[in-house]
């Protein structure tokens, strides 16, 4: 994906959203049919503004499609990235982590999407 192309971008969003709401729906299952993924109508009025326009846009006219983020932070300098770099690789190499990894990936039932899914979510837990 081209991340100079945010229509693309907020596509891919839509489209994760929705198979996370039909994961869900599903109660965990594998057997769920993926949705496809398909640019809203509305997305061509956006194409060539730039990202200050677009966010007012949305914002505005649009305010259940966004999501807030959890926050962002700086980092620095490299020592700063380093130290954190450190402390993730602690974490993630300790036995406890390792073993719920394993855990994860010999359940049985799981798509690959609902894998990485649950993936990303032991990974932010252990990191929070």
């Amino acid at each position: 994906l081209d991340p100079g192309a945010p229509l693309v971008l907020r596509c891919v969003d839509r489209w994760i959203d929705e198979v996370v709401r039909r994961y869900k729906d599903s109660g965990q299952n594998a057997a769920f049919e993926l949705p496809k993924a398909s640019h809203l109508a509305a997305d061509r009025y956006l194409d060539g503004v730039d990202d200050a326009t677009r966010d007012d846009f949305i914002r505005r006219y649009m305010p259940d499609t966004v999501k807030e983020s959890d926050g962002s932070a700086v980092i620095v300098d490299e020592l700063e990235c380093i130290s954190l770099m450190q402390s993730w690789e602690q974490i993630l190499s300790s036995e406890e982590f390792q073993r719920q990894r394993v855990e994860l990936w010999d359940r049985q039932g799981l798509s690959y999407p609902a894998r990485l899914h649950e993936t990303r979510q032991m990974v932010a837990n252990s990191l929070s």
